[in-house]
């Protein structure tokens, strides 16, 4: 099943003129120009949402790490005080315990996912009472058979212990944060962890039952040539993982700080970054990874490749899934939720969050009710997002989204065919900037990560 990828590097020009920031698009409006939601209507919009679809994903925010990773974007609290655990545990339970008291309808629980922050800074005990008390019975209904379980990991935290937990509750997927596998640019990014770290865990977790393992790494890091992006690679692949996430380096140092640290170093230019994607995405191409959506790559042995093949992929807060459930609801802080018809946000300081709960408020604070027009739009983006295409009657859009496409097409960048809006292969590779070419809510001042 090997591909070839024969998509020529991009010239300079057409690099700089689309290295632009854009949304991530985990939803659509993006979360800056959200207009705000009052608990009363999130609660009765979801109760509304679950009446019609009792389907429900869980995605649960464990915030702490143990170090400061200088390069990170996620909402986190640096401590080594473990017993913020505990205090952790009391609240996550009591703001599930909020939420359900204005939940009218069992939910079918269709996938649960622990991200962070870092989960696996819990120690085994309190991880499975974490997994036990989510993963009840009498609070959701749940198929064991369907029922899909992941979580991310830093293989310097993660123990055998740990895993160990996640088999006795049956999971079925895990993810890798590993970033690089040079000492040299791991050094520049604070996060000091050997390659015998990520094998074992690897081992641990494949020991476990658990064979659906993702790799995460970075591109656009002071430090990394073609040369270490392909021995990154090369590593990497000695493990087997069914899936790699090969994120683009998002640089925002005035939403985060401690980037500062990583500029540094010296950030390769966009002509150069582009240059370790292109590396990278050829040697994985032929190597028998499918390229799916934004920065994924998967085997045939991966659920994502086959949903991606079928035509089945969808996206959410959580990234992309292969269970499509209406509704997900998030818990801790920063957490986002989503149904059809609106989105709602967790306080993301931990400190407030855990004032809100301990005064017995739920910890939403925004949110966003969507338009019919909205609606359609996210339908559009989120079908180009996880598909590169999407139905698209040109003629109704506003006179400046004409112009947007009418450009990227003479970039070679879009198709329009039988009122459909394609990616060429060459616009695959700039799939946000399309997206911001129809986007209503698109404004050149609102603060997300480079498109490139």
């Amino acid at each position: 099943m090997k591909k070839n990828n024969n998509t020529p590097l991009q010239p300079k020009s057409l690099i700089e003129k689309y290295n632009i920031p854009s949304p991530r698009y985990t939803s659509y409006p993006p979360v800056p120009v959200w207009k705000g939601i009052e608990q009363k209507t999130w609660f009765h919009l979801l109760n509304q949402s679950l009446k019609n679809d009792p389907s429900l994903s869980l995605y649960l925010h464990v915030p702490f790490c143990k170090e400061l990773c200088s390069f990170c974007g996620c909402t986190k609290v640096i401590t080594k005080d473990k017993a913020k655990g505990r205090e952790y545990l009391d609240l996550i339970k009591k703001e599930y315990e909020l939420a359900a008291q204005k939940i009218d309808f069992k939910p079918h629980l269709k996938e649960m996912h622990l991200g962070g922050g870092s989960p696996s800074w819990l120690p085994a005990d309190e991880l499975d009472e974490l997994l036990t008390f989510f993963l009840d019975p009498q609070k959701f209904k749940i198929d064991p058979l369907s029922l899909e379980l992941s979580i991310e990991l830093d293989p310097r935290t993660t123990t055998y212990d740990q895993i160990q937990v996640l088999k006795k509750h049956g999971f079925n997927r895990a993810s890798l944060g590993v970033q690089d596998t040079h000492e040299e640019v791991l050094d520049v990014i604070r996060r000091r962890q050997s390659f015998e770290q990520v094998k074992n865990v690897f081992d641990w977790l494949k020991e476990a039952g658990i064979k659906l393992i993702n790799i995460d790494l970075i591109y656009g890091l002071p430090k990394q040539t073609e040369q270490t992006i392909l021995e990154t690679l090369e590593n990497v692949l000695k493990l087997n993982p069914t899936r790699i996430a090969f994120y683009s380096y998002a640089h925002i140092p005035s939403m985060r700080p401690a980037q500062k640290i990583v500029e540094r170093h010296g950030l390769p230019d966009a002509e150069l970054k582009r240059k370790l994607y292109e590396v990278g995405k050829k040697f994985l191409l032929t190597h028998e990874y499918l390229e799916i959506g934004m920065d994924h790559f998967a085997t045939s042995e991966d659920k994502l490749y086959q949903a991606y093949k079928d035509g089945h992929l969808h996206r959410n807060f959580m990234g992309y899934t292969v269970q499509f459930s209406k509704n997900l609801l998030g818990f801790g802080p920063s957490s986002l939720s989503s149904i059809d018809e609106a989105f709602a946000q967790n306080e993301k300081e931990y400190k407030e969050w855990k004032q809100l709960i301990n005064d017995n408020h739920s910890p939403i604070i925004h949110g966003h009710v969507l338009s019919s027009e909205e609606l359609k739009k996210r339908k559009m983006i989120m079908d180009l997002m996880c598909h590169f295409k999407t139905k698209a009657d040109i003629t109704e859009l506003p006179d400046w989204q004409k112009q947007n496409l009418a450009a990227l097409s003479k970039d070679h960048l879009i198709e329009v065919k039988n009122d459909s809006l394609i990616a060429t292969e060459l616009g695959k590779m700039f799939i946000r900037n399309i997206c911001m070419a129809i986007d209503d809510t698109y404004r050149p001042q609102n603060r997300h990560s480079s498109s490139i």
